[in-house]
C-alpha cells in the first residue's frame, strides 16, 4: 500500500492510479474494523464498479440510494441512482421509491412506499449490518430544490438529469457561456469566480453537497456571469434547459419551483452572488 515515495497512498490515490483491488482492500479493512458509514459504503460500491463487478455493486447502490433519499441527502441519492443506471438501466422501481421518499420528506415511508428489492447474497457482506435508516427524515433537506417538487415532478426531474464527474481544478461553467442548464452539487466543492470592474476574477463563493446554480441564466436566457470550477473531486447533477421545457410543457410546476428559488436568491444574496452563473 505504499507509493513510490514511502508513504501510504490513500483510497481516492488507488483510484486515481486505477489500483482498485488495492483500494477495494483498504475499504474492506476498514469496513471489518467496525466503520460503516453510507461514505464507505459508496467508495466500496464504487470501486467494485470501477473494477468491472458491477453486479456485485447493484444491491448495495439500491440500499444507499434508498438510506440516503431517506435521510435528506437528495442529490447524492439521485447520483448513487445514477450511478446504478450505468449498470442496470431502466431501474424505474428504485427511481419511483425515490421520488416517493423525497417529495414526501420520508413520510408514510413504512406503508405508501414500495420496498427496497432485497440484496443479493455476494453484496450482502457489506450492507447488512449498516445502520438503520431513519423512518422519517427532517424538512430541512440537504437541497431544497427537490424538496419543493412533487412526487410526481419529482419522477420526471430526476430522469432528465444528467450524472457529471469533475477532478480538482475543472472548470465546471466559464464567464460568458451560453447558461442553457443548472447543476446540483451531489458530492465535493465548487468554487464560483466573478470578474471584477478591473477584469480580474475573485472569489464570490463556495457551495457544497446540495447547492445548485445556473438556475438564473438557464431561466433568463443569459450568458453565466462567473467561472465556477471543482475545488476537489465532484459529482454534479446538470438539468438542460431542453428538458425544463420539456418538464413544463406538462408539468408547469417544474419551471414555477425554478423561478421561486431564482426569486428567493434574487432578494437575499448580493447582486455579485446572484448572478454568478
Amino acid at each position: 500500500m505504499l507509493d513510490w515515495f514511502g508513504g501510504e497512498a490513500t483510497v481516492p490515490e488507488l483510484i486515481q492510479r486505477k489500483k482498485y483491488g488495492k483500494a477495494e482492500r483498504l475499504l474492506r479493512k476498514e469496513f471489518e474494523a467496525g466503520r460503516r458509514d453510507a461514505e464507505l459504503r459508496l467508495q466500496l460500491a464504487d470501486v467494485i464498479a470501477l473494477a468491472g463487478r458491477g453486479g456485485e455493486a447493484v444491491p448495495i447502490y439500491i440500499g444507499l440510494a434508498d438510506e440516503l433519499a431517506r435521510s435528506g441527502h437528495a442529490p447524492k441519492a439521485i447520483a448513487v441512482l445514477k450511478k446504478l443506471e450505468r449498470i442496470v438501466p431502466g431501474r424505474g422501481d428504485v427511481a419511483d421509491r425515490m421520488a416517493a421518499l423525497i417529495g414526501d420528506h420520508g413520510a408514510g415511508a413504512a406503508t405508501e412506499v414500495p420496498p427496497v428489492p432485497e440484496l443479493a447474497p455476494d453484496a450482502a457482506a457489506a450492507t447488512d449490518t449498516a445502520p438503520a435508516a431513519p423512518a422519517a427524515i427532517d424538512p430541512a433537506f440537504s437541497s431544497p430544490l427537490f424538496g419543493d417538487f412533487s412526487r410526481e415532478d419529482l419522477r420526471a426531474v430526476i430522469r432528465g438529469l444528467r450524472f457529471l464527474t469533475f477532478e480538482p481544478g475543472d472548470i465546471i461553467v466559464g464567464d460568458a457561456e451560453p447558461g442553457d442548464s443548472l447543476f446540483v452539487i451531489s458530492s465535493g466543492r465548487v468554487k464560483a469566480f466573478v470578474k471584477g470592474a478591473e477584469g480580474r476574477y475573485r472569489e464570490a463563493r463556495e457551495m457544497g453537497e446540495g447547492d445548485f446554480f445556473g438556475e438564473i441564466a438557464l431561466l433568463h436566457g443569459k450568458p453565466r456571469t462567473a467561472t465556477v470550477t471543482a475545488a476537489e473531486s465532484c459529482e454534479l447533477l446538470e438539468l438542460e434547459r431542453e428538458m425544463v421545457e420539456s418538464l413544463a410543457a406538462t408539468r408547469p410546476h417544474v419551471r414555477e419551483v425554478l423561478h421561486s428559488f431564482c426569486n428567493a436568491r434574487n432578494v437575499s444574496e448580493s447582486p455579485n452572488v446572484e448572478s454568478r452563473s
